[in-house]
């Protein structure tokens, strides 16, 4: 759609910042979860 012209504001809302950042810290988390063999606390 956007190589076609369209505009990014016609494909809707998107996640801001913070979500960003919350999708890293649980990404981080399960990570560290496998390192350790045990659950992590976010």
């Amino acid at each position: 759609m956007l190589l076609d012209g369209g505009k990014i504001a016609d494909l809707g809302d998107f996640p801001g910042g913070e979500d960003g950042i919350e999708a890293t810290k649980i990404a981080a988390g399960v990570h560290e979860s496998i390192e350790k063999g045990t659950l992590v606390k976010l």
